[in-house]
């Protein structure tokens, strides 16, 4: 399908691409915008050097869910995993790391942390792509409409004239302010313009546009989203639709702070997620100081596999643990 040539050069696309390969491209720009945005969000803080974070969240937007867990020859890791069991609250009871290029045993829920998107493990790709699919439509429609203001020239001739009024053509695209032409030999009537009489509704397509990417930034819990109207709103309307995205953030950031917690009891590490400083400037009413990311406070030997009860981010001498 790809969107971009081969050779050296991959973003330099052929503007010679069947329409569907351009729809293609259209679609997965907007995609891949959103994907970031949706996986930038939230700042990680105190994970093992072996975690990766943009690993983590990818795993949380695809799937729903992560799994953290020790591994003796890989240390601490987060990776996508297979839920296995269920017990009284419908929750796994065991959850089996996924790799391509390891082959891990199922952990029990007290070896590891099941880190969830939502409370539901719903993946944030099923709303993403839904926005992407709508922002597209609309910039196909957009642009159907822009060229259908145009109007083209229909010129209709037989043999002889064929030559005359090709070079009538070129003058009148070159913008020449006159074309003579023998009278003798050339129909006036023979040249007219066709008019499709499209109503132009680009502006308003536009305007949708926006709206809808500003609905996506709000069901992502970004307050932002609506920044340009909010001087012509009154103070309690911008209090209701900060309120409205904070909720929505919550959605996303409340099972990533319990996961975090349970991460720092499990590993010793002082494992803190939030949203990143940017989204705390567009959301002066989230209370970012309600933070679960204090330092363990007393962690058993049998729960702490590897790591530290100090909460300072450093892992302590392994062979201390299981003394």
């Amino acid at each position: 399908m790809f969107l971009f040539k081969g050779g050296d050069n991959l973003y330099n696309y052929d503007s010679e691409l069947p329409s569907l390969h351009k729809n293609d491209q259209s679609y997965m720009d907007y995609w891949y915008r959103l994907k970031g945005l949706a996986t930038t969000m939230f700042e990680w803080k105190g994970l093992p050097e072996t975690v990766s974070e943009r690993y983590l969240e990818d795993c949380l937007f695809y799937f729903g869910s992560a799994v953290f867990f020790y591994d003796d020859a890989l240390g601490w890791l987060a990776l996508q995993g297979a839920r296995e069991g269920v017990n009284v609250y419908n929750d796994p009871t065991k959850i089996r790391p996924i790799s391509a290029v390891k082959t891990f045993d199922a952990y029990d829920l007290d070896e590891c942390v099941l880190i969830k998107n939502t409370w539901d493990m719903f993946p944030t790709i099923v709303t993403t792509s839904r926005y992407a699919e709508s922002l597209w439509d609309i910039d196909v429609s957009r642009n159907v409409n822009i060229k259908a203001q145009k109007t083209p020239v229909l010129i209709t001739t037989d043999d002889k004239q064929l030559v005359t009024m090709q070079n009538v053509y070129k003058k009148y695209n070159g913008n020449d302010p006159v074309i003579f032409a023998n009278k003798n030999t050339l129909d006036p009537n023979s040249v007219r313009v066709l008019r499709t009489d499209a109503p132009f509704v680009a502006a308003q397509l536009q305007d949708m546009k926006l709206s809808i990417y500003n609905e996506y930034l709000t069901m992502l819990g970004i307050a932002k989203a609506n920044q340009d109207k909010k001087e012509r709103f009154v103070t309690q309307e911008v209090e209701q639709y900060e309120r409205e995205a904070n909720s929505m953030a919550n959605i996303l950031l409340t099972p990533r702070k319990e996961a975090a917690k349970r991460m720092s009891e499990l590993s010793g590490y002082d494992i803190t997620v939030d949203l990143r400083a940017d989204m705390e400037t567009a959301y002066p009413f989230y209370a970012t100081s309600v933070s679960e990311s204090s330092a363990v406070q007393t962690i058993s030997s049998g729960t702490v596999r590897k790591g530290t009860a100090s909460g300072s981010g450093s892992p302590r001498n392994p062979d201390a643990t299981n003394a």
